[in-house]
């Protein structure tokens, strides 16, 4: 006869501890993805905002240069222009 020190009982408790194991790491992964996706979210508005200020500076600058160059005379609107080139503004 041999004799049962208890093992069976030792590997039904560690399988019960593996599974749930298991299943904390799921419900900790489940937690950080939806904490990845709500950051994700939050830097692609941020992302926007920030596209659509650089949008709205680089029009009003524009607009800016169209009204300086009007009411210049030819050599200071050579110089504006050399200067907006030199920044990387090409549209005026």
């Amino acid at each position: 006869m041999e004799k049962d020190l208890g093992y069976q009982e030792l590997l039904l408790l560690a399988n019960r501890l593996q599974d749930r194991v298991n299943a904390l790491a799921k419900e900790a992964d489940e937690a950080q993805a939806e904490g990845i996706l709500a950051y994700t979210i939050a830097q692609s508005n941020s992302l926007e905002q920030a596209r659509f200020a650089y949008e709205t500076a680089h029009n009003d600058l524009i607009v800016g240069a169209k009204e300086i160059l009007t009411a210049t005379d030819g050599k200071a609107a050579e110089e504006v222009l050399n200067a907006y080139g030199k920044y990387g503004i090409k549209e005026i």
